[in-house]
């Protein structure tokens, strides 16, 4: 690393962080100054943030919150991840926050957020977490529900484990390597493709994982709670599966089946009660062909044709 990276007296480190906070600029401008970070840029409100986010190429974000703000901090944060918000999915983001509650937690754990800062906050604090983001950063997993670093306590079993991932480290690539703006757009492309090959194969497992437990108590006309959430999963899952396919070359016949699939269990899971039972029938065996249809697809090669 550079000499005397995020550490006080340092002059002219090109960082360009985005703070969100409501706290005066000036607060945040003279921590800036003393751990050497020479582009910072202020901001107050989530609405401003999403601007900043698209319009602009940055290095790290760290959002500022008091309570009341977690839930859209944590949407924030899960949309980025999602490649729904900004130019870099993998963009180090911090949250800085009183000491969060349960609930708090829950949100944190599940957004995709590289790590939380309890204030109150500190130089010395910032530049260590600045400092480990960029040279011992957690690589990403993905799962049907989540993209973000790992928090894994321990190995899952070997039927939910998924593989973890190098991601392209905008601190790293700014301090270390110096990559340039086109070095580092290509590098997430290609990155950003990886993640959503694993997402896709986890939406496999999860179609057959959930389709399996929740149609057969279904077509016996056990609709209880925990089968019609597991429908309403199905559903959603199926839902972004079709429109993730629908921008893959050479998916086109599969994100139709799947897609005629999503609105069929969104169908059904609006009003349960008033499907007929043959409907339920019809979409188990048209689930478990999409399933598999496009666990073969994520192999390179269709097994069957899709329906039409």
């Amino acid at each position: 690393m550079k000499t005397a990276v995020f550490s006080q007296g340092l002059q002219r480190v090109w960082i360009s962080i985005v703070v969100m906070d409501s706290s005066p600029a000036s607060y945040w401008r003279s921590i800036c100054h003393t751990a050497g970070l020479r582009r910072p840029s202020f901001i107050s409100d989530f609405s401003d943030l999403r601007t900043e986010l698209n319009q602009e190429e940055i290095d790290c974000l760290l959002i500022s919150i008091p309570r009341s703000g977690f839930s859209t901090a944590g949407r924030t944060v899960k949309a980025i991840r999602n490649g729904q918000l900004g130019r870099d999915p993998f963009l180090p983001i911090l949250i800085a926050s009183d000491p969060p509650g349960g609930e708090e937690m829950r949100i944190l754990a599940g957004c995709g957020v590289d790590a939380v800062l309890v204030r109150p906050l500190s130089v010395g604090k910032i530049c260590d977490r600045l400092r480990l983001l960029t040279t011992q950063r957690r690589p990403f997993v993905v799962t049907a529900d989540y993209i973000g670093p790992d928090r894994r306590a321990a190995p899952r079993t070997a039927a939910i484990e998924a593989p973890l991932m190098e991601v392209p480290n905008a601190l790293a690539d700014r301090i270390l390597a110096n990559v340039q703006v086109k070095s580092r757009t290509a590098a997430r492309q290609a990155a950003w493709g990886e993640v959503m090959r694993q997402r896709l194969t986890r939406y496999a497992e999860n179609m057959r994982l959930l389709g399996g437990r929740s149609f057969p108590p279904a077509l016996k006309g056990d609709l209880n709670a925990e089968v019609l959430e597991d429908m309403r999963r199905l559903a959603r899952i199926a839902e972004d599966a079709w429109k993730r396919l629908e921008r893959e070359a050479g998916a086109e016949p599969l994100a139709r089946q799947i897609g005629d699939v999503a609105l069929r269990m969104r169908s059904f899971v609006q009003a349960p009660n008033e499907a007929p039972r043959d409907l339920l029938a019809h979409l188990q065996a048209d689930l478990g062909h999409s399933a598999s249809g496009l666990a073969a697809f994520l192999s390179g090669a269709v097994a069957e044709p899709p329906r039409a």
